[in-house]
């Protein structure tokens, strides 16, 4: 099976090749040569800072005393972990307590353990006692207990669950080249609740990075296995590696601070609980959320100087420091400070404060000499009668000959460079800060990040690297020597303390962790990034063009080139429905053309909402130089155009001895849609004698009551049972309208779904003696004509074209002569109609067709 690369979801299981295991997904896996490895062990300085005596760690190092402690032999549910050392932990997942990674060989060869199941990765183990889940996975590493066994037994992780939780185990691993394993792991059987992930054993990282992780790729690891909470485990047990047997815990909350994490969500040191239980709504509950032993009331450092602190002495100089303590709870005492301290310094005896029975004191003296030059480390852990252990806390003391001065360090804004666009080589950077700089004591790094992905793609130690990281009075200077890809945007993060102070015990330099704060885009030396400008210009989500759905419109865009290799470029505009956060993609028919420099939207091709519709230009010289620019439309309706008569239109002749039909349902128009749905309205009729009376509602009965706009007696009017929908065609019978007048009719739709939405029509209708015919008019293009209640609008600049047609038995017709009329207000409701003159004189010029 072959190897998966970055974006793959295939599961890849094991392999062999020549017997041996190999790490199948990363084909780039690669072990440190021997030799280098020797070479580096005989020559390389021991930076670890290991204490002589042996007994020091157990007093620096995180220590947690476990005297039987009664939740973890509870039968009630919950999510229980110790750890022991090193990888090895002991879990409790409600009633199925079980080791991870334990160093107990001895132990197993005693109890003469056989039953022994073997998976291979994504394979997976029901232990149907205990009702959990176990699947063994993938993990970078390799295997060897003798000079000639190497990678002859496969290594892996675990994921262990149940039906209320989810433990995910991997007791090493390396984390190059962005494998994608643990990301698979993660979506296959996470969200993880615990998981337990090694943090140490890391330095040099040329002999190490293949197959251990740094605090750093731990932090990666606990995102892509999508875990709630870790705990850091391999580290502090045994001096495997050359860091500072300490530095694990100080580069995991850099590490958790700088991927902005809840601090909370991956720790190291001590003991976590969690327990589920049972809510009253039958569903499950956190009662207790996860927290560290010690717990809350555990005793605790209260004095001055503050945990942390580093204090300058000079030699011969007294100190005289009173250590203060207090307890955690009002029915506890402490008993015992544990301290660890520079050689001649002396400590009293614990005393209980006479003016507060809650606090605890511990007298520091100490003269320091010159035997002493240089940081000393006092560490104070509490312990009360519980044998509960507070927080270890520890203050640095350096001393020197001179006094060392306090400074408060300051990056100067503005002086970073290079920011913006740079080449694909560029190789120098800098930062000034407002004092002088001076290389660090302990670990600090200058980190580069793609943005497109927010992985870190480049780093540099500025404590250890000699070469690349000068200091220069006040300014860091560092070198690179990658290439940069054309095309990408990266940003830089710093450290804290990449630079510190010449004092030593001076603050040293803040974090840089603003992704804003020091970016730059990556160009070639002749091609650069297209330059787009959208017209109309100036959208925005919030202040989006705006179109009827009945509309076509155009988005147009001016792009500027400027590239030495070649010009040509493709182009794709792509559409995102923005009803929730602009990320659903919408498919557009075929016929709409997408890689022009502009966009042509078809009337009703969108239904009503939000869209962005985005360009992007790409340099077909240099693919990776891609702009983008977004316009915002909002579609919104039309508006239904309610036509008593055919075309819409507002005026026609009737005879007397006629039925006159009026059809809103099948006149209609929704310009919006390929056809009126008339059965999604409700239809009301209204009536009046033009000029003469108001309108009249037709909702009265048509055989009960004379109506004022009606002559005659019986069925004055009814409603046409054909139609297509109820109510929406009206008959008025023939000899109820009077000849010689005009009557005005008028509908009032409103939509059966939505109440607010209604609309009116209204007709004029001419009764004549003679029979006659409806003559329909219209505008040849209608968008040349807003229909606007009574009349249609037209724009007194622009040319109009008119048409008709003539509805029922037309076969004879003689002539066509056109009339056109002014109208002049005479009152609100009354307008009066005047043949226009000028239309024989202007005959041909400005009318033509009559």
């Amino acid at each position: 099976m072959t190897a998966t690369d970055k974006g793959s979801n295939e599961l890849v299981k094991s392999r062999l090749e020549n017997g041996r295991f190999i790490n199948s997904f990363n084909p780039q896996y690669k072990l440190s040569h021997l030799g280098l490895v020797l070479i580096w062990e005989i020559t390389s300085p021991d930076n670890t800072r290991l204490p002589s005596n042996k007994k020091d760690p157990d007093k620096i190092l995180p220590v947690i005393r476990h005297e039987k402690p009664k939740e973890f032999y509870l039968t009630k549910p919950g999510l229980r972990f110790i750890w022991i050392g090193h990888a090895s932990c002991f879990i409790q997942m409600n009633n199925f307590r079980f080791f991870v990674d334990p160093v107990f060989r001895q132990w197993f060869l005693d109890n003469h353990i056989k039953n022994v199941v073997e998976l291979d990765w994504w394979e997976e183990y029901y232990f149907s006692k205990k009702e959990v889940n176990i699947a063994f996975c993938p993990a970078q590493h390799c295997s060897r207990r003798t000079a000639f066994d190497l990678n002859k037994s496969l290594w892996g992780s675990h994921a262990v669950w149940d039906i209320t939780h989810k433990f995910y185990f991997i007791g090493d691993t390396g984390y190059t080249h962005n494998i994608s394993i643990f990301r698979q792991i993660g979506k296959k059987y996470g969200p993880f609740d615990l998981s337990a992930i090694p943090i140490g054993i890391y330095e040099p990282q040329w002999i190490m990075q293949a197959q251990d992780v740094s605090p750093d790729e731990a932090v990666q690891i606990h995102i892509d296995v999508q875990s709630k909470t870790s705990i850091g485990t391999h580290w502090g047990t045994w001096a495997f590696a050359n860091e500072y047997f300490m530095e694990p815990l100080k580069k995991l909350a850099q590490a958790v601070q700088i991927n902005q994490l809840d601090p909370s969500s991956f720790v190291a040191g001590g003991s976590w609980i969690s327990t589920l239980g049972v809510g009253a709504d039958g569903g499950w509950s956190i009662s207790a959320e996860i927290t560290t032993i010690p717990r809350s009331d555990a005793p605790f450092y209260c004095g001055q100087p503050q945990a942390g602190s580093c204090i300058s002495v000079n030699t011969g100089s007294k100190i005289n420091k009173i250590a203060q303590f207090s307890i955690g709870c009002a029915t506890t005492t402490v008993i015992e400070v544990d301290i660890y301290k520079p050689d001649g310094m002396m400590v009293g005896p614990l005393k209980v404060n006479p003016s507060n029975s809650s606090l605890y004191t511990i007298s520091i003296t100490w003269t320091p000499t010159s035997m002493d030059i240089g940081t000393n480390l006092l560490c104070y852990t509490p312990l009360d009668d519980r044998n509960q252990q507070g927080d270890q806390v520890c203050i640095k003391y350096f001393v020197s000959d001179n006094d060392s001065k306090f400074a408060r360090f300051k990056y100067i804004n503005g002086s970073l460079k290079p920011v913006g666009q740079v080449y694909s080589n560029q190789s120098v950077w800098y930062i000034e800060y407002t004092n002088e700089v001076r290389r660090p004591s302990l670990d600090a790094y200058v980190r580069f990040y793609s943005n497109s992905t927010n992985k870190q793609v480049h780093q540099i130690n500025v404590r250890t690297n000699l070469k690349d990281v000068i200091f220069s009075k006040n300014t860091l200077t560092f070198f690179t020597s990658i290439n940069w890809i054309l095309g990408e945007h990266y940003y830089i993060l710093l450290d804290r303390s990449v630079v510190t102070d010449p004092s030593v015990c001076g603050p040293q330099s803040p974090p840089v962790d603003d992704v804003n704060f020091w970016t730059f885009e990556v160009q070639s030396e002749g091609c650069f990034r297209p330059k787009i400008r959208l017209i109309p210009s100036g959208t925005s989500l919030s202040s989006p063009l705006q179109f009827r759905r009945s509309q076509d419109f155009y988005i147009l865009s001016k792009i500027g080139l400027n590239c030495n290799d070649s010009l040509t470029t493709t182009t794709k505009w792509t559409i995102n429905n923005c009803s929730l956060e602009c990320s659903s993609p919408v498919q557009l028919d075929q016929t709409i053309i997408t890689n022009f420099s502009e966009l042509f939207i078809p009337a009703r091709t969108f239904p009503y909402g939000l869209y962005e519709l985005k360009l992007t230009v790409t340099m077909n010289a240099s693919p990776n130089l891609t702009s983008f620019a977004s316009a915002f439309v909002r579609i919104t309706p039309s508006g239904i155009a309610a036509n008593l008569a055919p075309l819409g239109t507002t005026m026609i002749t009737h005879g007397y001895q006629q039925n006159l039909i009026l059809d809103p349902g099948s006149y209609s128009v929704d310009p919006d849609q390929n056809k009126f749905e008339a059965t999604h309205w409700t239809y009301e009729y209204y009536c009046r004698i033009y000029g003469v009376s108001s309108f009249q509602s037709l909702a009265i009965s048509s055989d009960a009551e004379k109506l004022l706009c009606f002559e005659g007696n019986g069925i004055l009017w009814n409603f046409n049972e054909m139609s297509t929908a109820p109510n929406s065609s009206l008959t008025i019978t023939a000899g109820s309208l009077l000849s010689n007048r005009t009557y005005q009719f008028m509908v009032r739709m409103e939509n059966r779904q939505t109440s607010s939405i209604q609309v009116t029509g209204f007709v004029l209708v001419n009764v004549v003696d003679t029979r006659s015919r409806v003559i329909a008019v219209a505008c040849s293009i209608s968008k040349m004509c807003q229909p606007n209640l009574e009349y249609q609008y037209l724009n007194p600049t622009t040319q109009v074209a008119l048409y008709s047609i003539c509805t029922g038995n037309c076969t004879k017709i003689l002539s066509i002569i056109w009339n056109i009329y002014q109208g002049t207000i005479l009152s609100s409701n009354i307008i009066q109609w005047k043949m226009l003159n000028e239309i024989n004189t202007y005959e041909n010029i400005w009318f033509y067709g009559r």
